[in-house]
This record gives C-alpha cells, sequence and structure tokens, in this order.
C-alpha cells in the first residue's frame, strides 16, 4: 500500500483541519494541498488515477517528486503543531532549542529552558535525555563559566548522573525480560511445549528482578515489571493471580497520574488486560466498575484512537452478554462491524479477534443472518493471516449455525471434518458430542438438550481462553 495514502487516512478530522489551516497561512503554491484533498477522497490507491484527474498540472509530470514534497509538508506540519506532540516529542524538540541556544550562546535562555527539560525528564523517567542534560550542564560549567541551575557542581551532577544511570540499566534489564515473555507467548500461541523454551521462560522468571516489584527502581521499570508478571500468569493460566497482577498495575497508573497522560498505550494495555481477567474470572461486577476508564484515556492519534474504540466495544459486548441485554450487545455489534470494515491501521489480529466477538453475540442472540455474514468474513481471511485457535472456533460457530438453522446434511460433513483435529478444549469436545447425538437423533431433540444442560450444569466446562463467553454462548443454545 503507498505510504502516503497510509499516512492521509491515519489523520483525523481534527488532523487534517490543522493541516488546511496551515497551508492557507503559508501562502504560495497549494499544489500539495489539491493532491492532499484528492488522496483523502480516495478508498484505494492508484498513481494512474492522480495522474488522469490532474492531467494538464505540472506537478503529475513528476509525481514522486509532489508526493514526497506532500509527506514531508504534513510530517513538518505536526512537528510543529503542539496539539500534535506527545509529552516526549515536546522533551526532544526542547533539547533541540537547548542546543540551538548554546551554540548562540544565549545562556540565560538556556538557563531556563535546561531547568524546564530536566523537570520534563524526571516526570517522564526519560533517563537518556536526563544523562545528556547532565552532559549539557556540565558544558555550560566548563566552557561558559556559568551555572545551569543554583547550587550546581560537577560532584552533584556526577551523583544525579550515577543514579540516573543505575535507573537506566534496571529499567533496560526488566524490559528485556517483559520482551523475551512476550516473544515466546506470542510466538508459540501462548503453549509452549519445546522444552528448551520452557527453561527459557522459568529462567527469564526466576530472575532475581522478578521476585518482587520493589526491584524496580523506577515507574517505568514498573511497569514492565507487572507487564511481564501478566505473560507469567496467562501461560500459566492462573486468572485468580492474573486478575491481582492487572490491579496492581492499574494502581501504579493512578499513583502516578502523569505517567498514564505521557503513556496512553501502555495505560489503554493495562486497563485492557484487566477487563480480560474480568472476563476470564467471570467478574461483572469489577468489568462494570473499570470500563468507563477506557473512554476517559486521551490518545495521541488515530491509530490509538482506533484501538480505543475495539476495546470499548468489545469490553461493552461482553457485558452486556453477561446481564442479557441482547438488544444491546446485538446493537454494538452491528456497529462494530460497519466501523470495522473502514480500518485501515488496526492489527489484523484485532480485526480477527473483533469479528469473532462479534460473531459470538449474534450467535447468543440468535441472529442467524448476521452470525453468517461475519462467520464468512473470518473464513475467508488466508489460512496464513489467521489463527488456528481463531479458525476453529469459526468452524464451530459455522457448524452452530447450520445445525440450528437445520442445514443438516451440511452440518454433519462440517461435523466430521472438525472432529478430525483435536481440541484442547473441554468446552469444544462437549459441543461437538452435543451435536453429535442431535445429528443422529434430531427428533430427540428435547431429551438431548435436557441430557447436555444437566452435565453442563453439573460439571465447571473451562471455556476457551481468548473467548471465556464461548461457555455461556454454548449454554444458551443448549438451554433455549
Amino acid at each position: 500500500m503507498d505510504d502516503l495514502f497510509v499516512l492521509i487516512k491515519s489523520l483525523t478530522e481534527a488532523d487534517k483541519k490543522y493541516l488546511r489551516q496551515y497551508a492557507a497561512l503559508q501562502g504560495g503554491s497549494t499544489n500539495y494541498l489539491k493532491l492532499f484533498n484528492y488522496i483523502d477522497e480516495l478508498e484505494s490507491y492508484s498513481d494512474e488515477n492522480i495522474k488522469t484527474a490532474f492531467k494538464g498540472e505540472a506537478f503529475v509530470k513528476q509525481l514522486s517528486v509532489a508526493k514526497n514534497y506532500l509527506n514531508e509538508v504534513i510530517l513538518r506540519t505536526f512537528r510543529l503543531s503542539a496539539e500534535s506532540e506527545t509529552a516526549e516529542t515536546a522533551l526532544q524538540l526542547l533539547m533541540l532549542d537547548i542546543r540551538f541556544l548554546m551554540s548562540k550562546r544565549c545562556l540565560s535562555q538556556v538557563k531556563k529552558k535546561l531547568k524546564r527539560a530536566q523537570k520534563l525528564a524526571e516526570e517522564q523517567e526519560n533517563f537518556i535525555i536526563l544523562i545528556n542534560i547532565y552532559a549539557l550542564q556540565r558544558n555550560l560549567l566548563t566552557e561558559f563559566k556559568f551555572e545551569a541551575r543554583e547550587n550546581i557542581s560537577f560532584d552533584a551532577i556526577a551523583e544525579e548522573e550515577e543514579n540516573t544511570i543505575k535507573k537506566l540499566i534496571n529499567v533496560n534489564a526488566i524490559y528485556n525480560i517483559y520482551c523475551k515473555s512476550k516473544v515466546l507467548i506470542t510466538s508459540t500461541r501462548r503453549t509452549l511445549n519445546d522444552s528448551k523454551q520452557l527453561l527459557e521462560f522459568d529462567t527469564l522468571f526466576n530472575h532475581p528482578l522478578m521476585l518482587d516489584e520493589s526491584t524496580a527502581l523506577s515507574n517505568r521499570a514498573k511497569h514492565w515489571f507487572w507487564s511481564a508478571l501478566h505473560f507469567k500468569h496467562v501461560y500459566n493460566t492462573d486468572i485468580t493471580k492474573d486478575l491481582e497482577c492487572c490491579l496492581q498495575h492499574l494502581a501504579l497508573f493512578e499513583r502516578e497520574p502523569g505517567f498514564a497522560n505521557t503513556r496512553p498505550l501502555s495505560y489503554l494495555t493495562v486497563v485492557n488486560n484487566l477487563l480480560e481477567a474480568c472476563r476470564a474470572t467471570n467478574n461483572l461486577a469489577l468489568a462494570e466498575q473499570h470500563v468507563g476508564l477506557l473512554h476517559q484515556i486521551k490518545t495521541h492519534n488515530k491509530r490509538e484512537e482506533d484501538g480505543q474504540k475495539v476495546y470499548i466495544a468489545h469490553h461493552t459486548m461482553w457485558i452486556a452478554l453477561r446481564k442479557n441485554d441482547w438488544h444491546i450487545a446485538v446493537a454494538i455489534a452491528k456497529d462494530e462491524a460497519l466501523r470495522l470494515e473502514e480500518q485501515l491501521m488496526l492489527k489484523k489480529d484485532s480485526v480477527i479477534v473483533q469479528y469473532t466477538m462479534i460473531t459470538i453475540v449474534f450467535i447468543t442472540a440468535r441472529e442467524w443472518s448476521l452470525a453468517g455474514d461475519m462467520i464468512n468474513k473470518l473464513l475467508s481471511i488466508p489460512k496464513n493471516g489467521i489463527r488456528e485457535d481463531i479458525l476453529e472456533h469459526a468452524k464451530l460457530m459455522q457448524l452452530i449455525l447450520q445445525v440450528e438453522t437445520q442445514q443438516f446434511d451440511i452440518a454433519a460433513g462440517l461435523h466430521r471434518n472438525i472432529r478430525r483435529s483435536v481440541s484442547p478444549y473441554p468446552l469444544v469436545n462437549f459441543l461437538l458430542d452435543y451435536y453429535r447425538d442431535y445429528l443422529k437423533q434430531p427428533s430427540e431433540l428435547k431429551h438431548i438438550k435436557t441430557q447436555y444442560a444437566e452435565l453442563l450444569q453439573k460439571n465447571i466446562i473451562p471455556p476457551p481462553e481468548e473467548f471465556p463467553e464461548f461457555t455461556q454462548m454454548v449454554a444458551s443454545i443448549i438451554n433455549r
């Protein structure tokens, strides 16, 4: 996909308005703005369409140059926009200002801005920039015989620098554990079977830095500590410990509001992990208590905003399902299905998981036509682009659809195909057994439903990890 097209489509309406205002203030040629407006209206990109649309315009003869220029204009516009800057970006720009002012020997301004930069860097726990600030302070003292702060000395700088380097080493070490655990879990679909992988995973969490939060020397390090521990509990399928872990992680953000404000994506992920743990433990009250936090997070860009909307819809659908508010769940699912069609920036995995959740809603509410549409979307995704567990869920839901709409011949063949692949989940096998007996004796449906409803009630059958509401869906089918 064309890079410029993706960039333009990622902009919010507020971003586009700001860009057009900026262009109007600059004056001069507006060719790049014409190109921007045209690409903004496109649903798919083609150089040939642009050349046709602007036939006779001089800039089309060197379209690649014009596109590169427009790309740079967009980046420069938002580089200059205070509203578009993250706190980290603002700090980096401030450091550029300081270096420029030092080169011009504007020492009074340097002193003020250096104080500001140090305060921001300490708040953000940006240890690398802090180390750069200490170097600049030394330079001021050495070259300009000028104190950047009151009562500063080489020894004081050295002490602060030493403490900062300790924190930097500490956070990097814990972050490394987090990265390794994430790769191990995600690359193996959360199932570590290889003995080498298992040993590596156990070694990670036997590391002295992972024994207690107190080993983390900064909020940033504590964030990676709890994030890594979350993966450990996910791997161990210890949902109770994972819930406690997520609550502790959330408490870290609540103790330091500035930390959450500068890292909205991290905060969003933590709240989502907590709500996932609520789903896994069937803790409806706790989910309702915290779902509102998703709405309060101020995102910095469209990618974060789209992810936020996915999380809100996902967990709101689950809450509605748990409360048997079918109409609300279906209404949200319909809106979300339409919205997902327009999302270019979402990760494919996020879209697939959301499609699955929407399908579960439609099946639970017995909206068979809508469920069929969603299943077709899931099954049309190339197999190399869809997780095996999700594909299995899609096939199971297709089986449910065929049986419940009395397409028995198709259902029987599908049942045989699904049965050939052994599922690790007891609930899946339970559902297959139910449909086996149903397809053999459809006239005995009432008796079969009663039998399996009793089994479902007597046996606590663990649901598939990613979709705990699968159990409710199966129960709704059997009990109705």
